[in-house]
């Protein structure tokens, strides 16, 4: 069997195992985690709101980012949840923000990639989900 999805024999099965919802949620939690810290550190920390990455302490890979207003400065915080459930990756605010819910399913395509479909649709690399997810709370709220 090969690692190179251009053989063919390409280990299809084992690359189908590895890219699951389980293990793509470990992995955007991560990447969300590392998001979080880059935007409090960047220019935008004079922003009305810093952003809060809580992972949820139930023995999943769920988590949860909120905004977090500054001293001094009234609103309610936002919160947008991952958290994995029997058909993908729930994603979902309070208040609802313009694309959310959405629920990410984890294929593996014909390149041999693992990718995420939003809504049963489209190909997405887990950059884009976090930009889509997360963009209102991190640059739209931070000019507000």
């Amino acid at each position: 069997m090969s690692d190179s999805p251009q053989d063919d024999d390409f280990d299809w099965v084992s690359a189908r195992l590895d890219c699951c919802e389980a293990n793509e949620l470990v992995h955007l939690r991560d990447f969300v985690k590392r998001n979080c810290a880059r935007r409090n550190k960047s220019l935008l920390t004079d922003a009305p709101v810093q952003i809060k990455f809580i992972p949820v302490k139930d023995g999943k890979a769920a988590f949860l980012v909120e905004t977090a207003p500054v001293s001094g400065v009234a609103g309610r915080p936002r919160i947008v949840w991952f958290e994995l459930v029997d058909h993908g990756i729930r994603v979902r605010s309070n208040p609802s923000l313009k694309e959310l819910p959405m629920t990410l399913a984890v294929r593996l395509n014909d390149d041999g990639e693992c990718r995420f479909a939003v809504n049963s649709e489209g190909e997405y690399l887990r950059w884009q989900i976090a930009r889509r997810v997360l963009e209102p709370l991190f640059i739209e709220l931070s000019r507000t």
